[in-house]
């Protein structure tokens, strides 16, 4: 019987796991519906936001969700926040002013509340029903959100209802709703994706960036592939409408978008990614003021008879360098009451503690576009992050497979990505030369591998490009199956002499025969054992001389580590097949065991 998976690169997986987006615990769990604050509440929410009483206005909304989900009605609705006040809550769940950037136990307790929000709000009605299409919308580039529009807004004129402004997000008078905001500070979806990934695989003030944007990360990933399969298994919605498509179908690169896509996924920190996926707030590397243990003086004006307050009301925790943050101080005023839209507060401090001092002097802050290294191999780009961040990178590619089945089978994807045969070329192109033991973790199957379900396709198409030239160029377009594994994929070496290439090839070898093992489809054999024997020598015979040559320490070192993964991954096929249950034998014919009984009597 052959393994339910589709060796063919231009055959799509089967239904039963292109469903399979999310866990089996969301499927059976049906979401509660959304009912939006009352107007009276909206507005006092609305007050504390904009005033930055963030604790107040995080312990007010997770008292009004938790406590509107009823214990008794488990399809009751629940009070959520609107799309607006959900945005600004994710933006400060990274913002450098509540996490990185400050030593105030406070602002860090206000993330942390702000994630918690977002977290409930999905766990009790969903992705779908808290609208988080619209409020998890990027706008940089959106024609709707120009400076013009919310200066115009500013000035008090109304625009109709909101006509132009679907997600309310101007209501908010918050410049962590406005030239502040995640979702107008990045480019699209992708660029955080990229710019979290360099932050996992840098250290110092980026690997403290990367703690924080790997909870948002996590979240949203969440969200996307929860919201992923209620659209698929809903009537009344299709996965046109989904967020992932919306990432997809707006994200930045034209027809070359798959591709910078999967730079994003894959990037690693080097000088060529953090070029491509930058910094997202301004000074967003610059670490916390230490501080001394002395109180500092205000060096503020305050005059309470001219309702000049000083920094109570500023937005003094981040440096305002671009022209769009001064507009937004300028026009933000005192908050919610609008008394000073244009208030002008004097300060005396220095043009360097406002982080404007030119990079090139020895006090200039960390540039996010440079690197302590060279950008070599042995450097930034060895290695992808941490289990938990290569975790978050296979479950996007997963995500991925998903768009690309859909449109196979529904004849529609967004327009230019990739169908299955493309994306799973550009795959084989940015796996290959991981670093092996990267490499290794990507295409073995572990139960913390989300990437399990398509792994061997993923494997095969590897496969196919690796292979010495003496295996079959025209490989049978069937099902992944013991035969095929025996006869076309065992008993070769790779097309090149290198342990590197050879303990690869060995790895996805590995790789198919425990995929075809836990579903039941491998047994012992004396032609299946021979064939693993054949292939693990041949292996080695083609590096054993390679082996013994000198070189430099590094290659030395590489080699060493190559040489291991090589003889160990061959031993580990060895043991497997040999622990194998033995062929079942074929059930005799009714006149070939009748004639078996009357040979015994």
């Amino acid at each position: 019987m052959a393994l339910a998976l589709s060796s063919s690169l231009l055959s799509s997986p089967p239904t039963r796991f292109i469903s399979r987006g999310v866990s089996a615990t969301q499927g059976k769990t049906q979401n509660r519906p959304a009912k939006e604050l009352p107007f009276e509440l909206a507005q006092h929410v609305q007050t504390y936001l904009e005033e930055g009483l963030f604790t107040q206005a995080f312990s007010f909304l997770l008292s009004i969700s938790g406590n509107s989900a009823s214990a008794i009605s488990h399809l009751g609705p629940v009070t959520i926040p609107p799309p607006s006040q959900l945005a600004l809550t994710a933006t400060l769940t990274v913002h450098p002013t509540t996490t990185s950037r400050t030593n105030s136990r406070e602002k860090w307790d206000q993330a942390n509340a702000a994630l918690q929000l977002l977290r409930l709000v999905h766990t009790l009605v969903g992705p779908v029903n808290a609208d988080f299409t619209t409020a998890f919308a990027f706008r940089k580039f959106d024609f709707r959100f120009t400076r013009h529009s919310e200066h115009r807004l500013d000035d008090g004129e109304d625009d109709g209802g909101g006509g132009d402004n679907p997600s309310g997000e101007n209501d908010l008078n918050t410049t962590y709703a406005r030239s502040q905001s995640l979702w107008r500070r990045a480019e699209d979806f992708w660029q955080l994706v990229g710019w979290a990934f360099n932050c996992a695989c840098l250290p110092g003030i980026y690997a403290v960036r990367w703690n924080h944007y790997q909870l948002l990360l996590e979240f949203l990933i969440d969200v996307l592939e929860n919201d992923w399969h209620v659209r698929n298994t809903s009537e009344s919605t299709s996965a046109d409408e989904s967020l992932l498509w919306q990432y997809i179908e707006l994200s930045a690169g034209g027809h070359a978008r798959a591709r910078r896509i999967l730079r994003a996924i894959f990037a690693g920190g080097s000088r060529s990614s953090l070029r491509e996926f930058r910094e997202i707030f301004p000074h967003e590397l610059k670490e916390p003021e230490q501080q001394d243990g002395k109180i500092k003086k205000r060096q503020v004006d305050v005059d309470i008879d001219k309702d000049i307050y000083g920094d109570y009301f500023g937005q003094d925790d981040f440096d305002m360098s671009d022209s769009d943050d001064e507009d937004d101080v300028a026009s933000s005023g005192t908050g919610a009451s609008g008394r000073h839209p244009k208030r002008i507060r004097t300060r005396t401090r220095t043009p360097s503690s406002r982080g404007i001092t030119p990079k090139g002097s020895a006090g200039s802050l960390r540039s996010a576009y440079t690197t302590d290294g060279e950008d070599s191999s042995s450097s930034l780009s060895t290695t992808l992050g941490d289990p938990s961040c290569l975790s978050l990178r296979l479950r996007l590619l997963r995500l991925l497979t998903h768009v690309s089945a859909h449109q196979t089978l529904m004849s529609t994807s967004p327009t230019t990505f990739p169908d299955l045969e493309d994306l799973y070329t550009l795959f084989v192109e940015f796996v290959r030369p991981l670093p092996l033991p990267v490499f290794a973790q990507v295409v073995l199957p572990t139960p913390s591998n989300p990437f399990e379900p398509s792994l061997a396709i993923l494997c095969e198409a590897l496969l196919q490009r690796m292979l010495e030239t003496s295996a079959p160029s025209a490989r049978s377009r069937v099902l992944l199956s013991q035969e095929k594994l025996e006869q076309e994929y065992l008993p070769f070496a790779a097309s090149k002499n290198s342990v590197d290439a050879n303990a690869r090839v060995s790895i996805l070898l590995e790789s198919l025969a425990r995929c075809l093992a836990q579903v039941g489809e491998l047994e012992r054999k004396d032609s299946l054992a021979q064939a693993a024997r054949d292939g693990v020598q041949r292996r080695l015979g083609r590096v054993t001389d390679l082996a013994e040559k000198g070189g430099g320490k590094s290659r030395q070192r590489d080699e060493g580590v190559a040489w291991e993964w090589l003889v160990e991954s061959g031993e580990r096929i060895s043991r497997l097949i040999e622990g194998l249950a033995q062929e079942k034998p074929k059930r005799k014919g009714h006149k070939a065991r009748r004639a078996e009984y009357q040979e015994r009597t």
